[in-house]
Parts: structure tokens; C-alpha cells; sequence
């Protein structure tokens, strides 16, 4: 409930919420959504996410996105995407994705399970 708190009330562009997620960290946001991410909350992270993604934050990206889609009912807030938010979350995807290199056979087996997780095929 804090987390919800707090990104409604310090989050009003997508700088803050870019920069609200990267202090919480992929990590404690898997304890913060252990029983469930709310409904359109996921949306505006992956927003958020493309948005403002920057290289250097490739990896925290990465376990951010890999640990919400760990968490319970995820594929359930995944089907509730709009299109437009699936659509962003590919664009995030492919941003990342140009980020591995040929031979990281470990990075391209993690892209393809957000993929997976995420519902968006290449």
C-alpha cells in the first residue's frame, strides 16, 4: 500500500516514476507485489520504463521486469494490457534486446522469457 502511496503522490511524470523505480529496485518491488501487481499499475511501469530508458540501466530494467512477472496473478495483469501498453512494452523489449550481444547466449534466454512472460512476440 506505501509503494501505491507513494507513486501516486511523488510520481507525476515519467522521469519520477523512471527514477522511483530504479531507487526500489527489481528485488524489493518481488516482496512489494508478492501477492499481486494491481490492475493498470503494470502498464504504467512499462511506460515509465520505455519512456525514459536509458543504456546504462539495461540490467536494473532487466530484473525489474524479470521479477514482476514473477510475482502471482502476473499473466493475469499481463492479459489486462491494453495494446498500446503491449505495444510500449515491445518497443522496451527491442531497446533492450539491441543491448546483447551476439554471443550472451544467457541475456538472449532472458529476453526471450520476458517475451514469453510479457506476451510479445518478435
Amino acid at each position: 500500500m506505501e509503494f501505491g502511496r507513494d507513486w501516486r503522490r511523488y510520481c507525476k511524470s515519467e522521469t519520477d516514476k523512471y527514477n522511483f523505480l530504479l531507487r526500489v529496485r527489481g528485488e524489493q518491488l518481488g516482496r512489494i507485489f508478492q501477492a499481486e501487481i494491481s490492475l493498470g499499475l503494470l502498464g504504467d511501469i512499462i511506460t515509465a520504463l520505455n519512456s525514459c530508458y536509458q543504456e546504462h540501466h539495461v540490467n536494473d530494467i532487466v530484473t525489474i521486469l524479470y521479477t514482476l512477472s514473477q510475482v502471482r496473478r502476473f499473466s493475469l495483469s499481463v492479459q489486462f494490457l491494453s495494446d498500446k501498453e503491449k505495444h510500449t512494452c515491445e518497443k522496451l523489449l527491442q531497446k533492450m534486446e539491441e543491448m546483447v550481444k551476439e554471443e550472451d547466449d544467457q541475456r538472449k534466454e532472458i529476453m526471450g522469457r520476458l517475451r514469453l512472460a510479457y506476451e510479445v512476440n518478435k
